[in-house]
């Protein structure tokens, strides 16, 4: 037991080396923590010579998973060496990929709604994809960065109740729900607005057939029914 916890007390110490003199996390960066089926996101507020501490903020992490917010998280310095700890703001940069999905019927014209996402998406994120492109240009001198497209991407799918939009773009790493939840709102009222777009969902059709007559005695091999 002792030389476990000594064991885990030097790994805690070099993980602190690490990350002091590497410089892959530092106070007030935006993190995600995964543990096993836990997931954990929110901003570094100390780093001490055993422990990373963090405060855990509302995100889509916690619409999705957590159902709260708020707690404080300790986490050993030895999991940056055996679990995945994903940086939002590594390098100075401020923004990250989010995405919005809508998904309308078969016989939607889904060009129409194609544009019109595509339109609000650029409308709102547009601050966002200017800020985004001069932080990777500053990036290019220290990483090998050949795609730096920020642009908003559109793609189209073809699922089992309709056709699915998906809109990816820039956001502010420490506010994705913001802006999405703006996003969305601002999209359900566009298409609501038209009559040749509309939104699609799990839906099941019973036919029911009148006069249906059981077959007779002898018919089926069976007695009749009375």
């Amino acid at each position: 037991g002792i030389a476990i916890a000594m064991k885990d007390l030097f790994m805690s110490a070099l993980g602190w080396m690490v990350i002091v003199f590497g410089g892959s996390f530092h106070v007030g960066d935006r993190v995600k923590v995964y543990k096993g089926n836990h997931e954990y996101v929110g901003d570094i507020v100390d780093i001490s010579f055993l422990r990373m501490t963090i405060l855990e903020d509302v995100t889509l992490t916690t619409y999705t998973h957590n159902r709260r917010a708020g707690r404080i998280i300790f986490i050993p310095n030895n999991y940056i060496f055996t679990e995945l700890l994903a940086n939002y703001t590594h390098g100075k940069i401020k923004t990250v990929w989010d995405g919005v999905d809508i998904t309308v019927t078969f016989d939607s014209n889904y060009k129409k709604a194609q544009h019109l996402i595509r339109e609000i998406v650029k409308k709102y994120s547009k601050g966002y994809t200017e800020i985004s492109r001069k932080q990777l240009n500053m990036l290019r001198s220290q990483y090998s960065l050949k795609n730096i497209n920020v642009e908003p991407r559109v793609y189209t799918f073809m699922e089992e109740y309709g056709v699915k939009i998906t809109c990816w773009y820039m956001t502010n790493s420490y506010a994705t729900l913001t802006l999405r939840s703006n996003i969305f709102a601002n999209i359900l009222d566009a298409i609501n607005a038209e009559e040749d777009i509309k939104i699609a969902y799990p839906t099941q059709a019973i036919n029911l057939k009148k006069d249906v007559q059981l077959p007779h005695a002898g018919e089926t091999g069976e007695p009749g029914l009375s």
